[in-house]
């Protein structure tokens, strides 16, 4: 009996090989699931950026002071003197005043206004006898007075400062003598210190 071959095992294969390809398909895709959803729940969430804020600037600060400056000339009387005071640019001078009440160096010394918009002033005082010798104008001159100067440690000056900011006090400042002479006119030796003042 003549059979025809038939595709049996074709027809058998082909839809097996088709169910496996698709089950193969869905087991990859179940194993991606389940390999991937513990990857995702462990994955640590990216953190809200926080909305910018504006940086506000700390507020200034200003402090007021009084400074005193002290010329010490020893055992020798001082009759004029320059001297040197240099802050840091936190410091402004806003006020000049003498010396001490009644000294030789009562009156305010000379120095330039416009200094007065820096941070640094050159201040000059001479001793009261030797201010009140000078003649008026229109009048003879007349024979210099002894000076008045003292010896000795004493209050020559006193400025009177605005600090801004943290930066302030005298450890920030520079000072010098830049001339101490006597009634000829001859050197005197002199050291200069700075003491904060009764701003009253």
């Amino acid at each position: 009996m003549n059979t025809t071959p038939t595709d049996t095992a074709d027809t058998r294969t082909r839809p097996l090989h088709r169910s496996s390809r698709r089950t193969a398909a869905r087991l990859i895709s179940l194993a991606l699931a389940c390999s991937l959803a513990p990857l995702s729940a462990m994955a640590p969430g990216h953190p809200v950026a926080p909305a910018a804020r504006a940086v506000q600037p700390a507020p200034t600060t200003t402090t007021f002071q009084a400074i005193d400056i002290y010329v010490d000339s020893g055992d020798r009387p001082l009759s004029a003197y320059q001297v040197e005071v240099l802050g840091p640019p936190a410091l402004a001078l806003v006020g000049v005043e003498g010396g001490a009440a009644g000294s030789a160096f009562s009156p305010t010394p000379f120095y330039d206004p416009a200094a007065l918009k820096n941070n640094r002033i050159i201040l000059a005082g001479i001793a009261q006898g030797l201010r009140d010798a000078e003649a008026a104008p229109g009048q003879q001159p007349r024979e210099p007075e002894a000076p008045r100067g003292q010896t000795g440690r004493q209050r020559i000056a006193r400025l009177h400062v605005a600090w801004t900011g943290q930066a302030q006090g005298l450890d920030t400042l520079r000072s010098r003598v830049v001339a101490s002479v006597d009634a000829a006119a001859a050197p005197v030796p002199a050291t200069l210190s700075l003491e904060i003042g009764d701003a009253k």
